[in-house]
């Protein structure tokens, strides 16, 4: 992560971990950014054009 973002506090963690809504929310939006990038593809067409797609399932 970049050195300007601030960690989450344990605390929030845990209290996501422990079902609080509000928690999880924080946490997802804390990680948005790392989340897309790991679902993000580069695919090829049958041109050769790169395409990026984000992988909406896990299947």
């Amino acid at each position: 992560m970049a050195a300007n973002v601030k960690n989450l506090p344990l605390s929030v963690i845990f209290a996501a971990k422990s079902g609080d809504g509000q928690a999880l929310g924080a946490v997802l939006n804390h990680y948005q950014r790392y989340i897309r990038s790991l679902a993000t593809r580069t695919l090829t067409d049958e041109c050769g054009s790169k395409l990026l797609m984000i992988q909406t399932h896990t299947t």
